[in-house]
């Protein structure tokens, strides 16, 4: 988890706006997910789930996944396994009623600047 956030760190440094750390934090923490770690990537979702509809959800799927599946990384306890179904529900009908301002607002936000500059089709 260490190597994970220098390396996000690092990242960060190297963008040209660095206040935009999200595009960052999300690629790592779909990383984790994918690499079975959903407890580690919660910490890197947890400052935007509230911002974007896409990322509540990605946060609430990580703990109905450690519900469902359990997992081998540090923290993850076998005992609260009703506790990470509850927390995963709470936190879909939060999302709910927060009312998000848009759908994958910060998800398309992080390929927003490849394709600015190219010419729509529809011209």
């Amino acid at each position: 988890m260490k190597y994970l956030n220098r390396a996000c760190e690092l990242a960060c440094g190297m963008k040209r706006r660095k206040e935009r750390k999200a595009g960052v934090h999300l690629a790592a923490a779909v990383k984790l997910m994918k690499m079975g770690m959903p407890l580690a990537a919660t910490v890197f979702l947890q400052p935007y789930r509230k911002h974007d509809a896409a990322v509540g959800c990605w946060y609430a799927y990580c703990y109905y996944a450690l519900y469902k599946e359990g997992s081998a990384e540090p923290g993850y306890s076998a005992a609260e396994r009703w506790n990470y179904l509850k927390a995963a529900r709470q936190y879909m009908e939060e999302l709910g009623q927060l009312r998000p301002g848009g759908l994958q607002r910060l998800v398309r936000g992080a390929n927003s600047n490849r394709t600015r500059g190219l010419p729509s089709r529809s011209g």
